[in-house]
């Protein structure tokens, strides 16, 4: 987990409006946050490694007069631990750890009914890096053969990165009341487009009405 890209945040931001820069800035900031618990446990010392115990091939620990295992020495038996002990606090290593997975359940927790857009959008994202790595240079197409070939198959795999994310994103651009009005917006503009073309078409026809003649202009017949 890292933190966004200003990139891929702009692509989040055009694809997923339900995420506002608010919620990427708290992303953000819980993901900075979490590499530096990280960087911290990488500087503790981890617990100590078990002593190992000599196996017994009786099973068995020392008896006592009577032939029976004595309570304490009794392999079988499990040791309960000390009054208060299930109770200490943990070591620094194990604070560290709980602290990164609280964050990292936080940040998640943000992005989570968002999680298949993002995941596509983070895939779509990857592959149109490696297609502009690619690339040439002014005229964006290698002069190489190798690198045309490796540009040939940067652009293929973007092209079925596109097809295989589209379905994802047209689904969760569907569930915007913001970009479902704004398509609907179109669809009206367009149909008083079109009703205002088609009442023009009509006139053009012939059917306007003949404006009247003046008296005036006309010499009486006898």
């Amino acid at each position: 987990m890292m933190p966004l890209h200003p990139s891929f945040r702009k692509l989040v931001l055009e694809h997923i409006p339900q995420l506002d820069r608010e919620d990427l800035d708290n992303y953000d900031g819980l993901l900075a946050l979490r590499l530096e618990f990280v960087h911290r446990r990488s500087h503790v010392a981890g617990p100590p490694p078990p002593i190992p115990i000599p196996p017994n091939p009786d099973d068995q620990g020392p008896k006592d007069d009577s032939g029976k295992p004595r309570d304490g020495d009794n392999r079988r038996t499990p040791r309960r631990p000390p009054e208060g002990e299930d109770r200490r606090q943990g070591t620094p290593r194990e604070e560290l750890d709980h602290l990164i997975e609280e964050t990292t359940r936080r940040a998640n927790a943000i992005i989570a009914p968002y999680r298949p857009q993002f995941d596509a959008l983070h895939k779509l994202w990857s592959a149109r890096r490696n297609l502009a790595l690619h690339q040439g240079g002014m005229l964006q197409i290698p002069t190489s053969r190798e690198g045309l070939q490796g540009f040939a198959n940067a652009l293929g795999s973007y092209l079925r990165v596109q097809v295989q994310t589209f379905p994802v994103l047209a689904k969760g651009r569907l569930k915007s009341p913001s970009f479902v009005g704004r398509w609907a917006a179109i669809v009206v503009m367009v149909s008083l487009i079109l009703y205002g073309l088609s009442s023009l078409a009509k006139g053009d026809n012939g059917n306007f009405p003949r404006p009247p003649k003046d008296p005036d202009s006309t010499a009486v017949q006898q």
